[in-house]
């Protein structure tokens, strides 16, 4: 990441009210070894302000916040990584 210049940061959308808990989240980060912060959108803010309509979802978003793309699903990741790329 570190070479495209960019910061990666995950974001946790709870389905259920027992998702919203902080001991929850960083135990699945854990065990996943997940070693990027982790922004818990409790409140579905972040969901609503990038129109995020299925989850995973992956966002290419820029210093001012403004969003370049979107990808979702479990090929997501790898299709913004490739945007990343070309763009490099």
């Amino acid at each position: 990441m570190d070479q495209l210049s960019i910061h990666l940061t995950c974001v946790h959308v709870p389905y259920t009210e027992e998702e919203k808990s902080i001991e929850v989240v960083s135990k699945y980060a854990e065990e996943k070894n997940l070693i990027a912060p982790i922004v818990l959108d409790q409140d579905y803010e972040i969901v609503t302000k990038y129109k995020i309509q299925g989850l995973p979802s992956f966002c290419l978003i820029d210093k001012e916040g403004q969003l370049i793309d979107r990808k979702m699903g479990d090929t997501g990741w790898e299709k913004i990584l490739k945007k990343l790329e070309k763009r490099s």
